[in-house]
């Protein structure tokens, strides 16, 4: 899928209309919102890549594409964080803030749609969380910040803890070494948790248990 097919995506389906009152409708609605989302992401980072930095090809894929996701977002550091910013925008969609947000994603079973866009949005901001340098990152949650609904939602402070940017992380580096930064693998607790809540769904719960294994690596 390209731009021009996204545009044309969008404006066929992503307009509301009073025939998303009806379950049917909503269902494929959300659906053509979720899809969307999630293209727009993959238009501007490799899968494989994204793939392959868990661990699908194994430890060699796993240096080969942490090396091209860091080039990525190094040449196109506007793009980095635009992916990334959508990818927020995405996760607080499924959890948003009483409920005002403008794709509110719950209480509509959009499974596997849903699953796998959380998977990866999660994945996205795990690799910006460590791609990227900190003035980079800083400034990346300082736009996000901008945002009252994401600023006010509980993923923003588990983004701020996974970019190393909460008290408690800055005053730890401010000691110097030893300094191991583990904080990005919070984004994989939290997706984890995040999938338990779409059911009994055996994809989903199956990528939580991944998530939270990975987390612990």
């Amino acid at each position: 899928m390209n731009l021009e097919n996204l545009y044309a995506w969008s404006k066929a389906y992503l307009n509301p209309s009073r025939s998303n009152l009806h379950p049917s409708a909503r269902h494929f609605h959300v659906s053509s919102l979720i899809i969307h989302h999630i293209s727009q992401i993959l238009l501007d980072v490799s899968l494989s890549d994204l793939q392959n930095a868990i661990g699908k090809q194994g430890p060699d894929g796993i240096a080969q594409a942490m090396t091209s996701l860091t080039n990525w977002a190094r040449r196109s550091p506007r793009i980095a964080e635009e992916v990334a910013y959508n990818a927020v925008r995405t996760i607080v969609s499924f959890a948003p803030n009483k409920g005002t947000h403008e794709d509110d994603f719950r209480n509509t079973d959009t499974a596997p749609y849903s699953i796998i866009t959380l998977f990866l949005c999660h994945l996205v901001l795990w690799v910006f969380s460590i791609v990227c340098p900190y003035e980079q990152k800083y400034s990346f949650l300082r736009n996000v910040a901008e945002n009252e609904i994401l600023r006010s939602s509980a993923f923003f402070e588990v983004l701020r803890r996974a970019l190393a940017l909460d008290e408690e992380s800055i005053a730890a580096q401010k000691k110097g070494p030893p300094y191991k930064n583990n904080a990005p693998n919070i984004l994989f607790k939290c997706g984890a948790e995040m999938l338990t809540r779409l059911g009994t769904w055996g994809a989903s719960l199956n990528l939580a248990l991944m998530m939270l294994q990975r987390a612990e690596m």
